[in-house]
């Protein structure tokens, strides 16, 4: 129903030159968890067969790439994929692109979160004195596969070359391993003396790990490296309680409002739909916008290479960043060599008292400094208060 809405609004509001953009819901038999290249690679094969699409989007953080590397090699435009590394894009031109932040540029933008305002500091919003008592030292969990490795890697790189100690633990993206992976993981940097928690991963593991670390005892800072949607509300609601308190950090989300208030509820009625559209619809009107506008500014000859240059050249960029840094406005910004859209983020706390704008429920993020959003270069330096904590 929302795609049959966002149909409407896009071809009344946008100009095709004559076109018409139709949406098509299209299911895969393929899961992502565990992933299965060879499913994914026929899949997309099977897609293009039967629906000759000119754009494709996956809103789902799929952490095999065979789907989007398939799709290329057929000369599809197609978006998903989180947090990949910056690479995959670029050697797959003019066919890949992903709302949400590259890898390699999210490990820039926290990797220097980290070293402005927490590297040689002693880890004050850990949850135990002992470890409160420490100096930083960071483990980072990641998925280990192809596309997320390298940007953990970069990530723990930057925080080496500002003088922190990590641990680095690589884990296999196979959900029904999660929780025998979790104890030994946990274990492994509790024993290494890790003191602060950074997932550069999908918003499961989070469930899976801060579970086991209260089983064993150990209460480390949470530091947000902003990806994965583990910044987003609901989700982390699902994280053990006893852990999140301590979790703080960048967030690439822009401050939240309510769903009715939001574009894709906008989108929604303007449609001349009642009510509110269902609870994810911002997700998948992200990635539709940017096709929209992408073809919209392609003008009258429409191809790849068009496609291309109007997303690089910022003909679809937008943001607060433009207008003093509106905090319910990310920085959204293609360019040479980015093929990824969100580019900035701003500083949180969670606060399991807080009321969500979200959904009006208990368990919220907080912001820091107004909801002011930093890009690269950008981050002030000094450690973060966040209230209430010593």
């Amino acid at each position: 129903a929302y795609l049959q809405a966002a149909e409407t609004y896009i071809n009344a509001r946008y100009e095709f030159y004559g076109r018409k953009v139709q949406l098509v819901f299209y299911r895969s038999p393929c899961q992502a968890a565990p992933p299965d290249p060879t499913c994914f690679r026929t899949d997309a094969k099977n897609l293009v067969a039967q629906e000759k699409p000119f754009g494709v989007f996956y809103d789902n953080n799929t952490n095999t790439p065979a789907f989007f590397d398939e799709l290329s090699k057929l000369g599809v435009i197609n978006m998903g994929g989180w947090h990949f590394q910056d690479s995959f894009s670029t050697q797959r031109r003019p066919f890949h692109y992903d709302v949400y932040m590259g890898g390699d540029f999210q490990a820039r933008l926290t990797g220097e979160y980290w070293c402005k305002k927490l590297a040689g500091k002693k880890a004050r919003y850990a949850g135990t004195p002992d470890l409160q008592a420490k100096a930083r030292k960071a483990v980072v969990f990641y998925p280990q596969t192809e596309v997320n490795s390298e940007p953990a890697q970069r990530l723990e790189g930057i925080l080496r070359k500002c003088g922190t100690e990590v641990v680095d633990i690589p884990y296999s993206p196979d959900t029904a391993t999660a929780a025998q992976q979790s104890r030994s993981q946990v274990q492994k940097a509790k024993d290494a003396g890790a003191t602060s928690v950074l997932y550069f991963a999908d918003p499961i593991a989070p469930a899976f790990g801060t579970n086991q670390m209260t089983q064993q005892a150990w209460f480390p800072e949470h530091v947000l490296v902003g990806s994965g949607l583990i910044d987003y509300d609901k989700l982390a609601r699902l994280y053990d309680k006893q852990q999140w308190v301590h979790a703080f950090g960048p967030s690439d989300l822009p401050m939240p409002d309510s769903l009715d208030k939001s574009d894709a509820g906008v989108v929604w009625r303007s449609a001349g739909q009642s009510g509110s559209p269902y609870s994810s619809a911002n997700l998948p009107w992200s990635y539709l916008a940017t096709l929209a506008c992408g073809v919209q500014m392609s003008g009258p000859t429409l191809n790849p290479g068009t496609f291309e240059q109007s997303l690089l050249s910022g003909a679809c960029n937008g943001g607060g960043w433009k207008d003093g840094h509106n905090p319910l406005r990310a920085r959204v910004q293609f360019g040479k060599g980015d093929y990824t859209a969100l580019s900035d983020a701003r500083q949180v706390w969670w606060d399991p008292n807080a009321t969500s704008h979200i959904d009006g429920k208990a368990g919220a993020y907080v912001d820091m400094d107004g909801g002011r959003r930093y890009g690269i270069g950008e981050w002030t330096t000094g450690e973060p208060a966040l209230p209430g904590r010593s």
